[in-house]
C-alpha cells in the first residue's frame, strides 16, 4: 500500500492575532496544505450570536485553498478567563466537567461541519486531592458522553497519548471503559508497539480522535 503523503500543516494558535480568515488565506500562500484550527475567541469562538455561518464560512474557505483541517481544543483561556486550561473532564465540580464536555461536542460538530479528519482533546489536571479511582471515574464519565455524541458524527474513534512513559496499564484501562475506543501508548511509537498497533486495528478504524 502506498503510504499517504505528507501535508506540511500549521496551527492557528501561532497566528493568534490574525482573522482567521486571513490566516487561512496566509497560510496557503506560503505553501502550507493543511491547518489544526484551535477553538479561540477569534476562531470558531463557540458563543458568537451567528457560529453556524462562521462555520460554512470557513468551510468553503478551506475548500477553495484546497487546505485540509483538524480541530484543536487547548486554547488558553477559551472557558475560564482566569484559570488557564479550565475547566476540564477532571475538574473538581460536575456543573465545570459538563461546560468542558459541551465544548468538546462542539469541536466534535465543527469538525463534521468542515471534512476535519481530528478533534485532538485532553483530559485536564487534577488539581484536588482525590483518589485516582475517582479521577478515573470523572474522565471516563466525560470521555463516554463525548465519544457517544462523536459516533453519531464520524463512528470510530481512537484515543493515543502522546508521549508515552509508563501509562500502558492506565490507557488500556480506560479503552476497556470506553466501548469502540482503542488506545496507542504513543502516536510516534505505533510501529514499534505491536500490541498498541493490533489492538488499534481491530477495534477501530480511521483515527478520529486524539486525547492526551
Amino acid at each position: 500500500m502506498v503510504p499517504p503523503i505528507m501535508r506540511l500543516g500549521y496551527n492557528t494558535n501561532g497566528m493568534a492575532h490574525h482573522e482567521l480568515g486571513d490566516a487561512l488565506r496566509l497560510l496557503a500562500d506560503i505553501g502550507y496544505r493543511s491547518v489544526a484550527i484551535t477553538i479561540d475567541v477569534g476562531a470558531l469562538w463557540p458563543f458568537a450570536a451567528e457560529t453556524g455561518r462562521a462555520v460554512e464560512r470557513v468551510r468553503r474557505l478551506l475548500d477553495r485553498l484546497e487546505l485540509d483541517s483538524v480541530i484543536e481544543t487547548g486554547a488558553r483561556y477559551l472557558l475560564d478567563p482566569r484559570v488557564k486550561h479550565e475547566p476540564t473532564l477532571v475538574s473538581a465540580d460536575s456543573a465545570s466537567r459538563s461546560r468542558r464536555v459541551g465544548f468538546y461536542k462542539y469541536a466534535i460538530d465543527c469538525a463534521a461541519e468542515l471534512g476535519s479528519g481530528c478533534v485532538s482533546l485532553w483530559s485536564g489536571v487534577l488539581r484536588d486531592p482525590v483518589s485516582w479511582q475517582e479521577g478515573m471515574a470523572r474522565l471516563v464519565a466525560g470521555l463516554d458522553e463525548v465519544l457517544e455524541h462523536a459516533a453519531l458524527r464520524a463512528p470510530g474513534e481512537l484515543v493515543s497519548i502522546v508521549g508515552g512513559g509508563g501509562k500502558s496499564a492506565l490507557l488500556f484501562g480506560l479503552a476497556r471503559s470506553l466501548p469502540g475506543c482503542a488506545v496507542l501508548t504513543t502516536t510516534t511509537r505505533i510501529f514499534a508497539n505491536q500490541t498498541a498497533r493490533a489492538a488499534a486495528t481491530c477495534r477501530t478504524g480511521t483515527p478520529e480522535f486524539e486525547a492526551a
